[in-house]
């Protein structure tokens, strides 16, 4: 008959008893990890968003509008809370007026939680990421950018006559403030399109931009997969942008370094349309507005003619089922560039016009409708 000798019973019971302890406190850190990561991303569980998210995400923005008024006058609503909702709803009213206060009076709104210091870090940097976004986001309007580089708090990262690095500058603070994938998104988009807007700068200075926008490309899919981790995440604002913004960021990296990502741009762009066209939102509409836009100018550099007219084309149709182009960023845009009639926007809008009469019928008939004596 076989003894089993009792240090090795001990041994046993010790290495059983350490075994328990580490999934006890693996399972501790797993759990609190998943609740701060809900509280990092929301501010708290978000049942009172879910009227105006739900109403968002129809496409029903003035319901969703009618929601935040409702949050706003409810005690039980906490100051975090709130500036969450404030969050959701920019752009909002923007997108069912069109009229340029609503940015303003957006941007004035996004200051306010930025600079409070009782608010989350991560609730203060998504809200200095929409600012970082919001010249963008009206159609490259200076007075939205103006507005937005007065005083505090952003008024140190600005670069004298360049918007774009302007913005770039605060979605870098805004990842270093709280990581999210939104603005790392938004700084990859902005590096990888100064080549796009100034195709003579140098190679060095073309491969360094390239570089950080490869970076922050890959610090925003890190965080999508992170803040996938809450159910809702795929119906919200960041995974609209996220997906739009890694489809152009892949397209022009296959530009302006090549491999890997030119053979895979084109099914970047077509995942995110067959995804958007299952959205109702307005900004679903609007980035799939501004994807086709940038999805051309990449197709014209990678010197795919047939390709480019595709999508103009496709824009074409798009744009003529806008009752109010001028509340859509990519509708400000070209009515902007359309007045001014110079600058890099034009350049590329002329060569476009050639590319595709349908686009340039589009755009003429968008200004025309938009114009003070078709009213």
């Amino acid at each position: 008959m076989h003894t089993f000798p009792i240090w090795k019973l001990l041994a046993w019971l010790v290495a059983l008893l350490l075994l328990v302890l580490l999934l006890g406190l693996g399972i501790t850190y797993f759990s609190a990890l998943n609740s701060n990561q809900t509280k990092t991303i929301s501010g708290s569980t978000p049942t009172y968003l879910v009227p105006l998210l739900q109403a968002k995400m129809a496409g029903d923005d003035q319901a969703a509008i009618t929601q935040y008024q409702s949050i706003l006058n409810d005690p039980q609503v906490t100051n975090e809370q709130k500036a969450f909702a404030a969050i959701n709803i920019a752009g909002v009213a923007f997108n069912v007026s069109g009229d340029v206060q609503s940015e303003l009076n957006d941007v004035d709104a996004m200051k306010g939680i930025v600079l409070d210091q009782n608010l989350s870090a991560n609730t203060r940097a998504t809200a200095m990421s929409i600012l970082g976004n919001a010249y963008n986001s009206s159609g490259n309007n200076m007075q939205v950018f103006n507005e937005v580089f007065k005083g505090d708090p952003l008024s140190t990262y600005l670069v004298s006559g360049n918007p774009q690095l302007s913005d770039l500058n605060v979605e870098e603070a805004s990842y270093a403030l709280s990581k999210t994938s939104t603005a790392a998104i938004y700084v990859a988009q902005i590096a990888s399109g100064q080549y796009f807007q100034n195709p003579q700068q140098s190679a060095s200075t073309t491969a360094a931009y390239a570089a950080t926008a490869q970076q922050y490309l890959g610090y925003a899919d890190t965080q999508s997969t992170i803040e996938a981790q809450t159910s809702y995440y795929t119906n919200s604002n960041r995974y609209m942008i996220y997906r739009a913004g890694r489809a152009i960021v892949a397209g022009r990296l296959a530009i302006e370094v090549g491999a890997p990502y030119e053979k895979l741009y084109r099914n970047e762009f077509q995942n995110f349309f067959q995804f958007a066209q299952t959205q109702k939102s307005t900004l679903a509409q609007d980035e799939t507005l501004s994807v086709l836009y940038q999805y051309a100018k990449i197709l014209a550099a990678d010197k795919d003619v047939a390709g480019e007219k595709t999508q103009l084309d496709q824009l074409a149709q798009d744009l003529n089922t806008l009752a109010n182009p001028a509340a859509h960023p990519l509708g400000a845009l070209l009515l902007q560039a359309h007045a001014n009639r110079s600058g890099a926007t034009w350049l590329t809008l002329k060569a476009m016009f050639a590319v595709s009469p349908n686009f340039a019928a589009a755009v003429t008939k968008l200004v025309t409708a938009s114009s003070p004596s078709s009213t």
